[in-house]
């Protein structure tokens, strides 16, 4: 937490100090409040069922609200993992691809995702995550 220490001499002839400080701290807490809600990742509610990821891949975007890119080579014969709960769309993603052989690449510009196979290195990273 940051905090800030405010100053202040005599205000004879001067404005009063209210009529200054009062809207600069309000000014500072809307950025504040601003700041520390972007930093946070937007939370929605998932029930996305253990499906081909074809079709969960389709019900994600619909619930996340963004676009999500893929090959429908790549969701061939995949099965991905139920998600149930709210969460960051990030993070409903990967545990929904977590162990299928897919991953999701986030564009930051359009904020659309984009699947594609993990690769050896990706995967025994994850494997030696967890254990």
């Amino acid at each position: 937490m940051v905090w800030f220490v405010v100053g202040c001499m005599s205000n004879r002839g001067h404005r009063p100090l209210g009529r200054t400080f009062l809207p600069l701290a309000a000014l500072f807490s809307a950025v504040l409040i601003y700041t520390i809600n972007a930093a946070e990742p937007m939370r929605r509610t998932f029930a996305l069922p253990a499906e081909s990821a074809e079709l969960s891949l389709k019900r994600f975007s619909a619930q996340a609200g963004c676009e999500v890119l893929f090959a429908s080579r790549l969701a061939k014969g995949v099965l991905t993992n139920p998600v149930q709960g709210d969460f960051p769309p990030r993070e409903a993603l990967e545990r929904m691809l977590d162990g299928t052989g897919l991953v999701a690449v986030h564009d930051h510009k359009t904020s659309a995702f984009s699947i594609r196979k993990e690769t050896r290195e990706e995967a025994h990273q994850r494997r030696k995550s967890k254990g």
